[in-house]
């Protein structure tokens, strides 16, 4: 609490967190059947207490990325222009990185015992770098077991709009609904770039979702 009307905060917390698996013969075989992300943000704030009913917020959003790993089958024998499938390897991507957003929103009380809020997070593109391995290459082939390079990915997060409202039941109960718009539609391909190898692209082409 700086003053009567300013207050600064800090927040860290986990807005997005996924990890999935399935089998390696599965749909996702050369798309990726194994992926883990792990994400941290830290969200410096600040709030402005207009008058005694309404309040508005702006905070940074800095997000940093630990880890993504990403696991898939690679057609090695169609890539050196074989008949597809008859030399599969595996892939694995391995990046770290970061992104800067921002958020804003207002606080409003209607009653003394109601309130209402909406706040806006922005979408956060996020630069990844790392490790590319194509291992478990067929001896057949003649190019060694496994291939290394370095990989670059740009992670791209929903922007937000969420909704708010609150009422007092009593002073132990407080009931509240909320609705939350995510734009997924930014989420549209997992470009990979590699050096000294073809670039990756995975078409996705998620829809905008509603919580």
């Amino acid at each position: 609490q700086i003053n009567e009307e300013l207050t600064a905060g800090l927040g860290i917390n986990t807005p997005f967190g996924l990890s999935k698996e399935y089998r390696k013969d599965s749909f996702a075989q050369f798309v990726g059947y194994y992926s883990c992300l792990s994400l941290v943000q830290i969200n410096p704030t600040i709030a402005y207490k207009i008058n005694d009913k309404v309040s508005v917020g702006f905070g940074l959003d800095f997000d940093y990325v630990p880890g993504l790993e990403m696991k898939s089958q690679f057609d090695v024998g169609a890539a050196n222009g074989l008949t597809p499938g008859g030399f599969i390897a595996d892939a694995e991507v391995d990046v770290d990185g970061s992104g800067w957003g921002y958020n804003a929103g207002v606080l409003a009380e209607i009653s003394d015992n109601q309130r209402v809020g909406v706040s806006y997070r922005s979408g956060i593109d996020l630069d990844l770098d790392g490790d590319y391995k194509i291992k478990n290459i067929p001896a057949a082939l003649g190019v060694g077991s496994t291939i290394a390079t370095t990989s670059h990915a740009t992670l791209r997060l929903p922007a937000m709009i969420k909704a708010g409202y609150a009422v007092d039941v009593n002073e132990k109960l407080t009931l509240e609904f909320d609705m939350d718009w995510l734009e997924w539609s930014r989420f549209e391909n997992t470009d990979i770039s590699l050096d000294g190898l073809p670039n990756i692209s995975g078409p996705r082409n998620w829809d905008n979702s509603y919580i």
